[in-house]
């Protein structure tokens, strides 16, 4: 990260699986109380993480950034704002003008980042109330689902 500010204010924890192409940034000496690589821990572990995280990260191919995945879902049921990594696409806009998280691409890293600093000083790293999550419970999508084929 240029911004040595930046590098101190933010901590990233990474749980799972990532591509051994981006191994080499966990072993980079400069970001290792930056970035942190878990592997793969329980799946009870990894939502009480998410449950007690400031923010959760949607990082998506330039290909899928047009969906919703089951993460996406997941994060706001838990009323988590997202930061999602990808090109602008359709996920990004509906974040950002729901006031659901961040849109942080290439060319404006620095400033989401700043833009997350800020909102978490103020105590805005939650999804707001006024956002409806209900729309996205399994009894509405079933309700809404049998309506469909009724």
């Amino acid at each position: 990260m240029e911004n040595e500010a930046l590098k101190q204010e933010f901590v990233f924890n990474f749980y799972g699986s990532i591509p051994k192409e981006a191994h080499y940034l966990f072993e980079n000496n400069a970001l290792q109380s930056t970035l942190t690589f878990h592997g793969k821990v329980p799946l009870k572990e990894v939502g009480e993480k998410i449950v007690s995280s400031d923010l959760a990260m949607l990082f998506l191919t330039d290909d899928l950034n047009y969906t919703k995945s089951t993460k996406f879902y997941e994060y706001i049921h838990l009323r988590k704002k997202i930061a999602v990594f990808s090109k602008y696409g359709e996920i990004n806009q509906y974040v950002t003008n729901n006031r659901i998280g961040y849109s942080i691409e290439p060319h404006n890293i620095a400033d989401s980042l700043n833009k997350i600093k800020e909102d978490f000083y103020k105590g805005d790293l939650n999804v707001p109330q006024g956002y409806s999550i209900e729309k996205y419970s399994i009894p509405t999508l079933l309700n809404d689902l049998t309506a469909l084929l009724n």
